[in-house]
């Protein structure tokens, strides 16, 4: 279970949202096991007495956590270290990761083996796939898009410094009556990325919030001179494209 302000238009609030993901516990077993972001945990334990509880997550106090060095990056999974390379990069995939190696050992499965395996998983396409064009990387992220997922997109986006950091936000769907607020929030946390584009209704009349980072706003993206943009773009260039399909 992870709890993130996606469909927030639907639900209402965030704790709607993660109140009907905890229900999930109803179908447990009496000896189910409830895997769990190690805060969400932590935030949640009145609601979890009883229940057997895996935690994920960055902290110490994970069950399942990444340890970084210098030199090497490992999945500790209750004090035993397993080597861990990813392919990709952003701090939203490392946790799903440990997701995953949490559920695996949740019931008993080799661990061991779903780590090598998620060492040589490929992105799918729309899901932060990267591409190089003519010394140009591309990374499509247009499947879909929270305040969560954009922010840490962004996040990622800024690991690069081969050359200019280019994003391309389009309207996040399904937030209701937050929408505007939430918009403005990704507007306000997109310091890591030199140039912005922004596309949709929701991120209209928010040329201020990017601080001289903005490269224009498109009600659609039709209206955008694409040929122009790629004329413009040099090798090092990097381009994240990140919306709601």
């Amino acid at each position: 279970v992870s709890v993130l302000p996606a469909h927030i238009g639907n639900m209402g609030s965030i704790e709607a949202i993660r109140d009907e993901k905890l229900s999930i516990q109803a179908g447990l077993n009496e000896d189910g096991t409830l895997v769990l972001p190690d805060d969400l945990a932590h935030l949640c334990r009145d609601q979890l007495k009883g229940r057997r509880i895996m935690t994920f997550g960055f902290k110490d106090t994970a069950d399942i956590r990444i340890e970084q060095s210098a030199t090497a990056t490992s999945i500790v999974v209750q004090g035993q270290r397993y080597p861990f390379q990813f392919s990709v990069p952003g701090t939203h995939r490392l946790s799903t990761a440990l997701a995953v190696v949490a559920a695996v050992h949740a019931i008993g499965a080799d661990v061991a083996a779903a780590i090598d395996t998620l060492c040589t998983l490929e992105v799918p396409d729309g899901r932060g796939n990267h591409e190089t064009i003519r010394g140009v990387v591309v990374i499509d992220d247009s499947y879909n898009a929270n305040p969560v997922s954009m922010r840490m997109a962004v996040q990622a986006l800024g690991t690069y410094d081969t050359g200019r950091r280019i994003a391309f936000l389009g309207e996040m769907l399904e937030l209701g009556e937050q929408g505007a607020g939430l918009h403005k929030m990704v507007a306000e946390q997109s310091a890591d990325a030199d140039i912005i584009y922004t596309f949709g209704d929701g991120f209209r009349d928010l040329a201020s919030c990017f601080e001289g980072r903005h490269g224009g706003h498109f009600d659609v993206p039709s209206k955008f001179d694409l040929t122009a943009f790629c004329a413009d773009l040099r090798p090092g260039d990097v381009v994240l494209v990140k919306g709601a399909n």
